[in-house]
Parts: C-alpha cells; sequence; structure tokens
C-alpha cells in the first residue's frame, strides 16, 4: 500500500542525488559562474522537497492514529483520503474503528447492566476507598438507612454517627449485627465486611441488609415450635394429674374406697408433679445461664484433662484429640465443660449399638478463629431429627431432658460463637464450636 510512496521517494532522492553531481561536477569542470549556482539551488530545493514529502507522509499516517485514538474520524483529512496509496490504510482504519464502536457498544451494554443490577440488589452495597471516597451507594442502602448517596465517609458518619461507628468495629471478613434507631423506631441489620483489591488501590466493602423481619420470622417460628413441645409436655403431665385426682374423688365418694387404689394414684400424682417441676427447672436453667467468667486458657491442655476424665468413665470408647498449635482463649471453664459434657453424653447414646466406638476432637484455625470439631461414628440423625435437634426440649431419647445442645448453643452464644451440626444417618454426627479469636 505504500508502493506508491516508495516510488515517489526513490524518485526524489535519485534527481536530488543527479542534481547534486550535477552541482559538483560544475563547480569542479567549468569556469562558469552562474550555472554552479544554478545547479546549487536546485539540488537544495529538490531537498527540501525531499523533507517535505516525508514530513506530508508522517504528518497524514499521525492523522490517522489520531483518528483511531480520539474515535473522532473527522480529524482526518481530506486530501489524504483522496489519495489512492492510502485508500488500503484507510480502509483498514475504518474496519478497526467499527470493531472499536461494537467493543465499546457491548461494554457501555454491560456496564449498563452491572449498574442496573446493583442498583436493584435487594441488600445495600457500600464500598470506599482508603481516602474515604465513596465508590458505591446502592438504592436499597439508601432506603435502609434512610439517607440520599453521599460521596464521603466523613459526610456519611456526620448523618449517620451510631451506624458508622457500629460498622467500623466489624472486622474485616466478618458479619455482625447493627442495631440502631432511627425517629424512635429500631432497625436491625446484618453487615458483611470485605476487601476488594483492583490494580494498586484498595475498597472496603460492605453487605448490608435489615433482617429486622427474618429475626421476627424466625422468633416467631422458634417459639411456634417451643410452644408445640411445652404445650405437648404440659398437656400430658396435667391430663394424667386431672385423670388420676378424677378417680381419687370418686373413690373418696364412693362408700368402700380402694386404700390401694388411692395409694397408687397419689404416688403416680406425685411423680407426674416431679417430672412437671423437673421440667420447669430445666427450662429454667436454659434462660438463666450465669454471665461467663472469662479466663485465658490452654485449649490444647484444657481438652486433655476432659479426655483423662473421662476415660475412666467409657473405657470401651477411644478417645481422639487432634491438636493444633497452642492456642489460647478466653472462655468461662465451667460453662464450656458443661458443653463438652453435653456432646459426650450424645456421642456416648450415639455410639451404644457400635463395636469400635470411637470420639475425636480436632483444634484448628480458620478465617473466624479456633474451630473444635467434635466427632462421633455413630448412628447418625435422619434430615428430619437434625432440623429439630436444636429446639429446647425436643430429644430422641427416652431418659433425656432435651435442652442440652440448645443450652450448648447458648453458652457458645454468650461467648460470642456458635455451634454447628453435620450429621447422616448411619455414618455419624459432627458438631462443630466456632471459638472468635
Amino acid at each position: 500500500m505504500f508502493r506508491s510512496f516508495y516510488l515517489g521517494l526513490i524518485f526524489r532522492v535519485l534527481l536530488l542525488s543527479a542534481s547534486i553531481g550535477c552541482s559538483i561536477w560544475v563547480w569542479i569542470k567549468t569556469d562558469y559562474i552562474f550555472t554552479p549556482w544554478l545547479a546549487s539551488v536546485v539540488s537544495l530545493f529538490l531537498f527540501f522537497e525531499l523533507l517535505r514529502y516525508v514530513n506530508r507522509t508522517l504528518r497524514d499516517v499521525t492523522y490517522f492514529l489520531d483518528a483511531l485514538y480520539y474515535d473522532d474520524f473527522s480529524l482526518l483529512p481530506k486530501r489524504a483520503v483522496r489519495e489512492k496509496k492510502f485508500k488500503l490504510i484507510y480502509d483498514r482504519i475504518r474496519e478497526i474503528r467499527d470493531g472499536f464502536r461494537l467493543a465499546k457498544i457491548g461494554k457501555e451494554e454491560e456496564l449498563n447492566f452491572l449498574r442496573a443490577a446493583i442498583q436493584s440488589a435487594p441488600i445495600g452495597l457500600l464500598a470506599w476507598d482508603e481516602s474515604g471516597v465513596i465508590q458505591l451507594f446502592n438504592q436499597a442502602l439508601q432506603n435502609t438507612i434512610g439517607i440520599n448517596p453521599v460521596e464521603t465517609t466523613a459526610r456519611f458518619r456526620k448523618l449517620r454517627p451510631l451506624f458508622w461507628t457500629e460498622l467500623e468495629k466489624i472486622p474485616t471478613g466478618t458479619t455482625g449485627v447493627i442495631q440502631y434507631t432511627i425517629d424512635d423506631e429500631v432497625y436491625k441489620l446484618s453487615a458483611r465486611i470485605m476487601m476488594v483489591s483492583e490494580k494498586n488501590r484498595s475498597y472496603k466493602m460492605a453487605l448490608i441488609q435489615n433482617i429486622g423481619s427474618e429475626l421476627e420470622q424466625a422468633e416467631m417460628g422458634a417459639w411456634e415450635k417451643l410452644i408445640k413441645i411445652l404445650t405437648h409436655e404440659l398437656m400430658n403431665g396435667v391430663t394424667i394429674i386431672t385423670s388420676l385426682s378424677s378417680t381419687m374423688v370418686d373413690q373418696l365418694k364412693s362408700e368402700a374406697p380402694n386404700l390401694d387404689d388411692l395409694k397408687a394414684a397419689s404416688g403416680a400424682i406425685a411423680k407426674r408433679s416431679n417430672g412437671l417441676m423437673q421440667f420447669v427447672d430445666d427450662y429454667r436453667s436454659l434462660t438463666q445461664i450465669p454471665a461467663p467468667k472469662m479466663e485465658e486458657t490452654n485449649l490444647n491442655e484444657w481438652i486433655s484433662q476432659l479426655f483423662d476424665a473421662w476415660a475412666p468413665t467409657y473405657p470401651n470408647i477411644e478417645f481422639n484429640l487432634v491438636k493444633g498449635r497452642g492456642f489460647k482463649l478466653k472462655f468461662d471453664q465451667n460453662l464450656i465443660r458443661q458443653v463438652f459434657e453435653n456432646l459426650l453424653l450424645n456421642s456416648v447414646h450415639a455410639l451404644k449399638e457400635t463395636t469400635s466406638p470411637k470420639i475425636e476432637i480436632e483444634i484448628q484455625a480458620n478465617q473466624q478463629g479456633i474451630r473444635v470439631s467434635f466427632t462421633d461414628y455413630g448412628s447418625g440423625m435422619d434430615e428430619d431429627t437434625l432440623d429439630q435437634v436444636l429446639i429446647p426440649f425436643f430429644t430422641t431419647r427416652q431418659d433425656g431432658s432435651g435442652i442440652g445442645l440448645a443450652l450448648s448453643r447458648q453458652i457458645m452464644r454468650m461467648h460470642k460463637g456458635s455451634l454447628h451440626i453435620h450429621s447422616k444417618l448411619g455414618e455419624g454426627t459432627k458438631i462443630w464450636l466456632q471459638f472468635a479469636s
């Protein structure tokens, strides 16, 4: 495509060379005065013509590149477009321009879609950089906290000081609950903080969701399940007591009361009454857990001591402790010991039909802190049982109270931790306790 340019360049170089050679020959071989000067002027003219020709060509190429760079083809010189030597390059640039425009339209459509998705997301999104400039503030967040989008965290802090203070307390990579009041209305929000890096810049992002309605629904569901269990237990006891009382009344009204029947009925009433009293005491123990008395403890050593105490009581069970490094935690030893003993009793019950009973405890660190997993390889639980096992007073054991796991979870919550269960029928149960570091 530059053939004409090369030909023009070669022609001008040859012409200039011939002119210079002629000038030199005239200066040396002749005695004319005017002719050598005329030949020199012609050579100089041809030299500047060569420079002009090259510069014009480079300038035209620069116009093409500028038009491509700025995506503005009005920059193209009309003269250059008309010349045949640039027709092919112009066609190529036009193809590139069309390709760029299609790619640009596609990116703009993707960006618009992403913006629309962010704005319509049901979860509030807030992102800010290290200098405190807010880069993202969507509609859901605006509706949740009741302020219009702001540009800086300083302005956000001024408008919602309590909310921002609670937000800053949440460690990166974790989820926390924020509670604050607007116009005498209490809001409960779930906020997860994470770091996002792009090239050489880092952003902090918060995912914020109003969980007040969800908590209320979960609370109502828990109350419904609890009331069903309480009603079932109380009605059973009251029905038996009412029936036996009626029998005693009938016997006392008869002319010849049967003392043996009266003694049996009164004994049954006393037994059932004691059972109801125990039921109430169990409920009280679930709702009146003492505040934890935290003390720093070496977790490996403390659990090893528990194993040493359990081994003589359950000689047929193999206890295995998988230790991590020397973890030290602050917790209430009495309350956490109660948690471990509850887990132990459940595992012992699940291992009754197992030929080689084994209980394994593993200590390991994770992003949230320290996790202690308690695993037995016993009978396990089906999905229905697993779904209800943390409900207070639900039990599959005849001698069980049904508050052990619920009480254990409550104790873990008081330690800013959590309790999780995974079980499969016939394969065993794994319960892990998550402690915040």
